[in-house]
């Protein structure tokens, strides 16, 4: 039997097991500056996504009450009408009237050209004005409200004020709390079918718009600086005049000047008393930040040139102009256009 004693084994360190693993002082350095980059940039990415967020949400509030007036415009310009109907048109001879020849006659209007004229006002901004007829239903009596076909006489043009005129009484009891602001803005004019005077006005005359009492007058927007109402004919209207009568008409040379009298006496006979077919309406309204930045008091800014928009066939260039020169200024705006067909007009092209 051979016995043999071996030694036994070394006893494990354990304090090298019981010592934990940890980081060195550049390790944490270096994590804490990474870190610190990481938030940065998190927050620098919050913070630009919220200003864009801010800047857009900004801009479709500032033109909110653009746009709705816009709309107003179009839906309201679009239901225009004159009540056409054909009579005889005479001549006076030896004392007699002479019955001449049968052709569309009416009592109502619409009107539109530069605003200045139309509203005998030579401080009114250089821009457009329109005035018509349409059965709005408007009324101030109570008794008349549930008729919703009544027959109004209704428009639109710009104005350059403090806007107090068109404040409700009781602001003035805040005094010094309210502060005017000199602003362009888009009035409304809209006289209730109970007191309709297009009837009682001479033929021709503008005493039915041209006395816009405050009563049937209010803002439906601030910071329009510009409004153009442009009568057109379609397309086919004119190739068929042309192809017709001869000659190269275009579709603005129904109101070359952007200026329309329904009930112009050097209107041919078969358009006289007519709608025209279409109706460009465009508005160019600015943000609030612009508009405060150009306020100088009761000093008007001038944004549009006198000799733009006077000039039907010239509407392109002078809106780009007009464009370019709030973009040279820095001016945020925004541009609303649209052709609006009227649903009461039957037009027969010039010369038939």
């Amino acid at each position: 039997m051979n016995l043999s004693l071996r030694s036994p084994a070394p006893a494990p360190d354990l304090s090298e097991a019981r010592t934990p693993a940890g980081f060195s002082l550049v390790e944490l350095l270096v994590s804490m500056g990474i870190f610190a980059l990481v938030v940065v940039m998190i927050a620098g990415m919050a913070a630009r996504t919220q200003d864009v967020t801010s800047r857009v949400t900004g801009q479709v509030y500032q033109f909110k009450e653009a746009r709705s007036a816009f709309e107003a415009i179009t839906q309201k310009l679009s239901q225009a009408t004159l009540q056409t109907y054909w009579d005889y048109e005479y001549a006076t001879s030896g004392g007699r009237q002479i019955p001449l020849r049968y052709v569309p006659q009416s009592e109502l209007r619409f009107v539109t050209g530069q605003a200045p004229e139309l509203l005998s006002e030579a401080t009114a901004p250089p821009s457009h004005a329109v005035f018509f007829t349409a059965p709005l239903g408007f009324s101030n009596d109570d008794e008349y409200r549930e008729f919703s076909g009544l027959l109004n006489a209704w428009g639109y043009y710009l104005e350059f004020s403090d806007g107090s005129r068109f404040q409700p009484p009781f602001v003035s009891e805040f005094g010094s709390t309210w502060q005017p602001r000199h602003r362009f803005r888009l009035i409304e004019y809209r006289q209730p079918s109970e007191e309709l005077s297009i009837y009682r006005q001479p033929p021709g005359s503008n005493e039915w718009f041209s006395n816009r009492e405050p009563l049937f007058c209010r803002v439906v927007a601030e910071n329009i600086i510009a409004m153009v109402i442009q009568p057109l004919e379609s397309r086919a209207d004119v190739e068929r005049r042309n192809q017709t009568f001869g000659g190269n008409a275009t579709v603005t040379s129904i109101a070359p000047n952007y200026s329309y009298d329904s009930a112009n006496p050097s209107l041919p006979p078969s358009s006289r008393h007519q709608l025209p077919p279409l109706v460009r309406v465009t508005l160019v309204a600015l943000d609030e930040g612009a508009a405060a930045r150009l306020e100088d008091g009761a000093t008007q800014p001038v944004l549009v040139e006198p000799g733009w928009f006077t000039n039907a066939a010239n509407y392109e260039s002078d809106l780009a102009q007009l464009e370019q020169s709030l973009r040279d200024q820095r001016l945020g705006y925004r541009v609303f256009s649209s052709t609006v067909a009227l649903r009461a007009a039957k037009w027969t092209p010039r010369g038939g």
